[in-house]
């Protein structure tokens, strides 16, 4: 069921101006919003969080996201909406494309999966860093970025895609570990990348120069039109930054009260969304901006342009990282999701033998279902999988994973420290004691030593009253918490 607030709905602020050119990868971006049209449920009670949507010139539209241990994709075409097998269990967590049937999604575990019209096949996936974004004018010249978030071992990873395959970029001097979370451009030459701690970079990935943007804040999303840019992000408070003619970045004030930005979307014409926690959205043109009435308490995550205007998509991205959402403001239908006829291809098959393994292939091809068992046993590199890669969907909440993911960037071993269970490490994150690592928790916005569980009988160490939860929204993974810390600093 929809879950609704009662809140005053608020003026949409649009000043009048040319309209630009979109940019050549805006896809259906030449539209503007419909005064006439309000933003709606389309989907809701999905099996898992949506983070990301891309709609095809000819109005195909696809959106993915997923669980700790599973992967979702939609897609919504004139036959209506359909659930597909993208090859991984990995989360993933965006989507961009060429045409409906040249369309790439990546995410956690360094996944990249590409969708040729008729099946997904995983291109790559190694690795415990995240994919949060990509961007590209052609597949030839796709861009991906993400790294490892985490307090005791961030780092940054670029990748980009040629005709000889996925290659990484060493975009950054080694002593910037700042992980990117999302880049776009309107070249691959002249590509906006956004980060950890205030950071935006522009250039082509081999040769970025840093801007400044005067904050320390978390930066985690960008998109312009071919004349203005547009930044979110924040963690205790939202940041809305802009980027005009002038080639300034300008800070933004951000109508109501969103702890967070997650996602922004400009179309040609400089229509403008932002989307947040809590259902929150806003319209706006240039610097003037007006919250919506939230149709949905559900966090967003992300906003995309159609040809009849917006959609966005979230789910419950605090607790569960489940029951997905889509709301559009324009032309979108709902109804019943269909299973797509042809599974998707996993990475290992056919990849570290040599040959095409028909077991494992035609266990997700000929079924039409994603079989978990399968990804997450043996082909898929279970040790991967199932530890810590997944869970690298820290991004846009503060939930620093500084366990699973740092057990591959350290090599597994750690000297070991003095902080017991539930202590506060936000001034040592390394620290914490064998069997511990540090977790930054969304909401008291500090640090804690923890452990990653799947039930609260896990968590004896953490005392009376302990919970075994997400650390905040967008985390993939639970972690035991204190009493404390569960009650009164919760998210």
């Amino acid at each position: 069921m929809v879950r609704r607030l009662a809140l005053v709905s608020l003026a949409v602020v649009l000043q009048a101006c040319p309209a630009p050119m979109p940019p050549p990868d805006a896809g259906a971006d030449a539209g503007t919003i419909d005064a006439g049209t309000a933003w709606r449920v389309v989907l809701d009670e999905l099996p898992g969080a949506l983070l990301s949507a891309w709609e095809s010139g000819d109005g195909v539209l696809y959106a993915v996201g997923g669980t700790a241990n599973r992967a979702l994709v939609l897609r919504h075409d004139r036959d209506g909406w359909w659930q597909m097998d993208p090859g991984t269990s990995r989360a993933l967590w965006w989507v961009h494309g060429f045409s409906a049937n040249d369309v790439y999604a990546v995410g956690a575990g360094g996944v990249v999966t590409h969708f040729d019209g008729t099946r997904w096949t995983v291109e790559r996936e190694e690795g415990t860093a995240t994919l949060f974004g990509s961007f590209g004018l052609s597949p030839d010249s796709l861009i991906a970025v993400g790294g490892v978030v985490s307090v005791s071992a961030p780092k940054p990873l670029v990748l980009r895609r040629t005709a000889q395959g996925w290659r990484e970029v060493p975009a950054f001097p080694a002593s910037d570990t700042r992980p990117l979370f999302k880049v776009w451009g309107r070249s691959t030459a002249d590509a906006f990348f956004v980060g950890e701690r205030g950071l935006i970079a522009r250039g082509a990935p081999e040769a970025l120069t840093a801007e400044t943007s005067m904050l320390t804040d978390r930066l985690t999303t960008v998109h312009g039109n071919a004349s203005e840019t547009y930044v979110v992000g924040g963690l205790q408070r939202p940041v809305l930054l802009r980027r005009g003619a002038a080639g300034q970045w300008v800070s933004l004030e951000v109508p109501g009260s969103p702890q967070l930005l997650n996602g922004v979307a400009v179309n040609g014409a400089g229509d403008t969304v932002i989307v947040g926690l809590n259902g929150y959205v806003a319209e706006g043109r240039g610097a003037a901006f007006a919250q919506q009435r939230p149709v949905t308490d559900f966090g967003l995550h992300a906003v995309a342009v159609t040809r009849s205007g917006f959609v966005a998509v979230g789910g419950d991205l605090v607790q569960t990282l489940g029951r997905g959402i889509v709301l559009a403001r324009g032309e979108l239908p709902g109804g019943a999701l269909r299973q797509w006829p042809n599974g998707g291809v996993p990475w290992d098959a056919g990849v570290d033998a040599g040959v095409m393994d028909a077991g494992v292939a035609d266990a997700g091809i000929d079924a039409g279902v994603f079989d978990a068992g399968i990804v997450d046993a043996g082909p898929a590199d279970a040790g991967e999988a199932d530890a810590g890669p997944v869970d690298a969907g820290t991004f846009d909440a503060g939930t620093f994973d500084a366990g699973s993911t740092d057990a591959g960037e350290d090599g597994g071993v750690r000297d070991g420290g003095s902080l017991g269970p539930g202590a506060n490490c936000s001034d040592a994150p390394a620290d914490c004691a064998p069997g511990t690592d540090c977790w930054f928790v969304f909401g008291p916005f500090r640090s804690y030593c923890a452990a990653t569980c799947t039930d609260v009988a896990q968590c004896g160490a953490y005392g009376v009253g302990a919970c075994c939860r997400l650390p905040g929204p967008q985390a993939m993974e639970n972690v035991c918490l204190t009493a404390e810390v569960c009650d009164g600093g919760g998210v």
